[in-house]
């Protein structure tokens, strides 16, 4: 049976790389090295900030003090939205759900074209245990969350972009 699992594994392996199929990241399509070509620009506020550094890490992006040979510019707008959910009896909300939308537009720095758009969204929920402390630190950490969703979103998303202008 397992002899039978190896040799199936094995023609689908074969199948996909004569169907012409390159993996997104694989080092022959150089979307990781221009994912590093990015300068980040983001708002004002705690949720920005906290998108940004998680696009930096994620993109291998450049910080503003090594920004000025960037070949593309990332700049992203968010928006958050909090919800209540769970409502106790005595109308109290009990879960929270923290929204986070970003609209980005990269621009080609050399002359200021724009040459993506997108808008992704990350949201994350959270308990509301009910002390003034603790509500803060529950959502600071589903801001985190969605922070780090939004961002894998916005590198999928720029990485299929590059994948796909260099096919073109």
């Amino acid at each position: 049976m397992r002899a039978l699992a190896v040799v199936i594994i094995s023609a689908l392996s074969l199948s996909l790389g004569a169907c012409g199929f390159t993996p997104l990241y694989a080092e022959r399509t150089g979307v990781s090295r221009d994912l590093s070509n990015f300068r980040v620009r983001t708002g004002e506020g705690r949720g920005a900030y906290l998108l940004r550094q998680q696009l930096i890490d994620r993109l291998g992006a450049r910080s503003d003090a090594n920004a000025s040979d960037a070949e593309f510019e990332l700049q992203v707008a968010i928006r958050e939205a909090t919800s209540g959910l769970g409502v106790r009896p005595d109308d109290v909300y009990t879960r929270y759900d923290l929204e986070m939308t970003a609209r980005y537009v990269v621009r080609r720095v050399s002359d200021d074209v724009v040459v993506h758009r997108g808008m992704v969204t990350g949201s994350s929920s959270y308990d509301a245990p009910g002390g003034p402390y603790s509500d803060i630190v529950v959502e600071t950490r589903a801001r985190e969350r969605a922070a780090a969703l939004v961002a894998d979103r916005i590198r999928l998303e720029l990485s299929i972009q590059l994948a796909n202008s260099r096919d073109n």
